[in-house]
């Protein structure tokens, strides 16, 4: 019989993005309240006749569409740069050498933090187009910078369309003071109008999309409604979309396309304008490839057309999606972000092995014994070895033994838990230091593993009390 509880978790069961789709849709902010029954029978022109809605709307530009690198933000690494690379970051970005013009610009001195939780920012520069540099004095003497260029500063630097320049600007000029991407914005602006943000709306309200969890409507102006904008993703992530009318903030006729790329995207973003940079790639190529980071990682579907276990891999892509992406580039292809692998450390494989294996281990070496228990670990061992793995699992193992064979016991246990080994448990593991050589010195890794069995099973102690009791 099914308790009460369990039928609830049942009925109330729903896929985590449908729960978003209704959290969106009940705090959103809208503006087409009294306009449903026109978005369900499609008559948009009424809308955009409605008095709320500025004439703007309606209003469209017979000029070709272009993109803009429209954003960037640039970190040095943790450990900063030296004095006199700063004072070469100022004369290249902020007097403008870089780009063989010449920039006024002021210099603000600050004690507020360089970011939360950051170090303290010493100096602050603006020059006359916009670009901003910040810094901070850290305690090896060298500074760490953040050096951020604005919309208004990249179009003075960077012509519309002509991404060469710019991959030839991260290739040659970012990449001698070693800095790195954190934030890469890039726009997509669309004179004639071939999205409908008011569709779109519509279409997202139905649930029709996949690529992001959550939506937001944002109208603008008072009175009469000057702008409407739509944000797809959270502003948080690593890639965020925005789709816009640019009359009410550039008063420029047209729809505007934004992607934000952050943190591993933008360094992916990156690494790409280098490479395409050194390949020779012409423009036409760099274009094409940057529209696929922008545009194919979010899809206009149709969700009714899911499989029964709510898969929408085959959902048909709405027309007004498809047309578009045809309209920016009929040979666009599907290009993801490539996720980085966390590379994981002795410490925390140690500190995974005794919070999830130890008690699994006491359970095993309880139920059959001391010696039964060291022979089915040397049973799991020998089948682990007899095992074919990636080559990239192999090196690391023999790196971890490596490692683990210059700290000895140090290496899987802290000094602390050590301590506590010999003064609660009995158990003496000798003196150990930082720079104790272990008494384990065989160079094959199956006996280090039997003398240490071996000494644990002097003491009679099982390992995992020690973390517990601590």
């Amino acid at each position: 019989m099914i308790d009460n509880y369990t039928l609830d978790k049942q009925v109330y069961k729903k896929n985590t993005t449908e729960l978003h789709r209704e959290k969106t849709e009940k705090t959103e902010k809208t503006v087409l309240s009294n306009t449903r029954s026109d978005l369900k029978n499609g008559n948009f022109p009424t809308i955009f006749a409605d008095p709320k809605f500025s004439k703007q709307f309606n209003v469209i530009a017979n000029k070709p569409p272009s993109t803009r690198l429209d954003w960037l933000t640039l970190v040095s690494p943790k450990q900063g740069i030296e004095p006199r690379s700063l004072d070469k970051v100022i004369t290249n970005f902020i007097e403008g050498r870089c780009w063989e013009k010449t920039y006024d610009y002021q210099i603000f001195e600050t004690n507020r933090q360089l970011y939360e939780g950051g170090p303290a920012m010493v100096m602050e520069i603006v020059s006359a187009i916009g670009v901003r540099l910040r810094i901070a004095e850290l305690e090896n003497g060298n500074y760490f910078i953040i050096l951020s260029f604005c919309g208004d500063a990249l179009s003075q630097l960077f012509r519309v369309n002509n991404f060469l320049a710019i991959a030839r600007f991260f290739a040659e000029s970012v990449e001698q003071f070693s800095l790195k991407a954190s934030r890469i914005d890039l726009a997509f602006d669309d004179p004639q109008k071939k999205l409908n943000i008011i569709e779109l709306h519509s279409h997202l309200r139905a649930g029709n999309y996949t690529g992001f969890k959550n939506y937001r409507g944002i109208d603008s102006g008072a009175g009469k409604i000057e702008g409407y904008t739509l944000e797809l993703g959270s502003r948080t992530s690593n890639k965020f979309t925005r789709i816009y009318d640019t009359w009410k903030k550039h008063k420029e006729v047209g729809i505007r396309y934004e992607s934000e790329f952050k943190r591993t995207n933008a360094k992916e973003l990156q690494k790409f304008f280098v490479n395409a940079y050194e390949v020779e790639k012409t423009n036409k190529q760099l274009l094409k490839q940057l529209h696929e980071y922008m545009f194919t990682n979010i899809r206009f579907i149709d969700i009714s057309k899911k499989y029964s276990n709510g898969s929408l891999e085959k959902c048909p892509v709405l027309p007004i999606w498809q047309n578009f992406l045809k309209y920016v580039n009929d040979k666009l292809e599907l290009r993801k972000f490539i996720k980085p692998k966390k590379e994981s450390t002795i410490e925390q494989t140690a500190n995974w092995f005794k919070r999830q294996v130890s008690g699994t281990l006491e359970v095993f070496k309880n139920a059959l014994g001391d010696n039964n228990f060291l022979k089915f670990i040397d049973y799991c061992i020998a089948d682990s070895v007899s095992r074919q793995r990636h080559k990239a699992t192999i090196n690391k193992r023999m790196l971890f033994t490596k490692q683990l064979k210059r700290l000895g016991i140090l290496g899987v246990l802290t000094q602390e838990e050590i301590d506590y080994a010999t003064n609660n448990c009995d158990i003496d593991f000798g003196y150990l230091s930082p720079s104790y050589e272990p008494v384990i010195k065989e160079e094959n890794l199956k006996a280090n593993k039997r003398i240490l069995r071996a000494m644990l099973r002097k003491d009679n102690v099982v390992r995992s009390q020690i973390g517990k009791e601590n």
